[in-house]
C-alpha cells in the first residue's frame, strides 16, 4: 500500500472508489456535504481538510 494521495476526476468517483471516503462523507452534516459537492473535492485528504475547516467555521474563502 502506498502513501501517495490519489486524485479522482470528481467527488462522485472518489466516493465510488474509496470506501473510507464514502463512510466519512456519510458521517458529515448535510451543509458540509453540500459544500464538498460544490467544491468538488478530488481526494480523501482534501475532503477531510475542507470538512474540518467547515465544521470549525474557518473556511477562509467566501463566495
Amino acid at each position: 500500500m502506498s502513501d501517495e494521495i490519489r486524485n479522482y476526476l470528481c467527488l462522485s468517483d472518489l466516493l465510488q472508489e474509496e470506501l473510507s471516503a464514502w463512510e466519512y462523507f456519510n458521517t458529515l452534516p448535510h451543509s458540509v456535504k453540500q459544500e464538498l459537492e460544490r467544491k468538488d473535492v478530488r481526494s480523501f485528504e482534501e475532503m477531510q481538510e475542507l470538512a474540518g475547516e467547515l465544521m470549525r467555521g474557518d473556511s477562509g474563502s467566501s463566495r
